[in-house]
């Protein structure tokens, strides 16, 4: 397989990091991880290793538990007792816990590891700073375009409440790319069998996005293989999407997020500015795939 990877750092926006926190000297950072699952602990490894770069001292970070999940009281308290110039969150469980204690505090902080802040945030927080996982549509489609040329119909499922500022997004970006994006809408994942064979022959592939709609292994397996079986690429999100039989899939790197994560905290504490950062992540295609689809183009057209 080949892989491009594609970063992007939109236009920065002023926010106001406190005077304390502007101060030269060696920056303690607090850490609070959502749960101990792979993707947070690669992200953590990235953030570690890039403050100790960085001549920031992290402390040690703090877990949360399947007990601690419904009580963070211990878990405030301790963040409250901590001599830290900074708080850094991973995942959306910690999102929350973290802004209260900053609040409360009043010093920076920045999150990562988190699809929609938006929806854990409220808009009038003057203060919110990080790495979202969320991938902008405008990049996705014209990485498609550039990887699969040919394939000018998109068809996306979703579910009736998830998505619609990215679909919005993503038919307006699509337009300029001389492509279409058709959002197909369920109730419910059981609804998508029974509109995917009728769906596939109106489109040339299928956009694969996270969504309450997409929520198993099992479906992604059906969605990614039946297409396949009609000659319909899939792309998804992740490398399970490429072992799937995806023909090209956007993989998030979780270390260099975390990483990213620490640069971004750096650059607010020495400026209080905060760069809209996109997450960095790879463009992989599955050219075995590519290879098949291509051959069954070629014997269609003899």
């Amino acid at each position: 397989m080949s892989a491009f990877i594609f970063l992007a750092v939109p236009g920065m926006k002023a926010i106001g990091a406190s005077q304390e926190s502007l101060q030269e000297g060696p920056r303690r950072i607090a850490v609070v991880v959502s749960r101990p699952l792979r993707p947070y602990m690669e992200a953590l490894k990235g953030l570690l290793t890039s403050l100790g770069q960085r001549r920031m001292h992290a402390l040690q970070p703090i877990t949360l538990s399947p007990e601690t999940q419904g009580d963070f009281r211990a878990v405030q308290s301790e963040l409250l007792r901590l001599s830290a110039d900074a708080f850094v969150s991973i995942g959306p469980e910690a999102l929350p816990l973290v802004q209260s204690a900053s609040i409360q505090r009043n010093i920076p902080w920045v999150y990562t590891m988190v699809l929609d802040p938006a929806k854990l945030v409220p808009h009038s927080e003057a203060t919110v700073c990080g790495i979202s996982l969320f991938l902008p549509a405008a990049e996705q489609l014209e990485a498609i375009a550039q990887t699969l040329p040919n394939r000018k119909r998109l068809g996306v499922f979703h579910s009736l409440t998830a998505n619609q500022a990215f679909f919005q997004e993503a038919m307006r970006h699509a337009q300029s790319l001389g492509l279409t994006v058709q959002p197909i809408a369920v109730q419910s994942p059981k609804d998508i069998p029974g509109r995917l064979t009728g769906i596939l022959p109106q489109v040339d592939a299928l956009w694969i996005v996270p969504d309450p709609a997409i929520d198993s292994k099992a479906l992604v397996e059906y969605l990614v293989e039946t297409a396949l079986y009609h000659n319909v690429p899939s792309i998804g999100y992740n490398r399970y999407f490429l072992e799937a039989g995806a023909a090209m899939a956007f993989v998030l790197d979780y270390e260099k997020i975390g990483a990213a994560t620490a640069a971004l905290l750096d650059f607010y504490l020495h400026s209080g500015r905060c760069p809209e950062t996109a997450p960095p992540y790879d463009v992989i295609v599955n050219e075995h795939v590519l290879r098949r689809l291509l051959d069954h183009s070629s014997e269609e057209g003899r």
